[in-house]
């Protein structure tokens, strides 16, 4: 994992979230150009600093700085989800998907959470049975 890398991947998770490099930085206690630094990989990121990042964007620092290794069950568990949904590596998810993720972290009543894993199965379980498309038309 380098520095660019590193910095790839706090943009990506900055620009998910909607949130400006000035906010960041504001947040973090550096200046915005430093933040563009970082996210450019001009800059090496401190471990102290980037562990306020990552609490700044409630991600895991492993997000930052994993090489993607898994070990042990945690490889098993991953390869059976792999097998059953592809690929599905949090360093490779869009920034939709890491918008969903992180605001889905935030809800802290079980019985919503539950509803909303529901509603998804339920809506992955319907475009499985019968593919549709929404227009104008099937409204």
């Amino acid at each position: 994992m380098n520095d660019r890398d590193i910095g790839s991947r706090i943009r990506k998770v900055r620009m998910a979230l909607e949130m400006s490099q000035m906010k960041l930085a504001e947040m973090v206690g550096v200046s915005f150009q430093q933040i563009q630094k970082y996210e450019s990989g001009a800059n090496k990121v401190s471990i102290e600093r980037l562990r306020k990042i990552s609490d700044v964007l409630n991600v895991p620092i492993g997000y930052f700085i994993s090489a993607g290794e898994k070990k042990g069950k945690k490889k098993e568990l991953a390869t059976e989800k792999v097998e059953k949904y592809g690929d599905i590596g949090f360093e490779e998810l869009s920034p939709e998907e890491i918008q969903l993720l992180l605001k889905f972290r935030t809800i802290k009543n079980n019985t919503v959470r539950e509803g909303i894993k529901l509603l998804i199965n339920g809506v992955e379980q319907l475009e499985r049975d019968k593919p549709y498309s929404l227009s104008k038309n099937s409204l």
